[in-house]
């Protein structure tokens, strides 16, 4: 299982700012509404292709892999 924290930011001024903690990217938000696809956003990008595990004994199979 994988954990991913995303920090939401709002301010007194009214600037609101979404964190992806796992990538350090921090964007604007306008409202609460864009925090759910933005999050889904994120999560999709993180999980990206499907990695294969290399066996250990295998001496340059990651080279094979590139």
């Amino acid at each position: 299982m994988n954990r991913h924290t995303f920090v939401i930011q709002v301010h007194p001024e009214g600037v609101s700012t979404l964190e992806n903690l796992s990538t350090h990217e921090r964007i604007r938000i306008a409202d609460m509404a864009a925090v759910g696809p933005q999050v889904e956003r994120w999560l999709a990008e993180l999980a990206g292709p499907q990695r294969r595990d290399v066996p250990s004994g295998d001496v340059g199979a990651e080279e094979a892999l590139s």
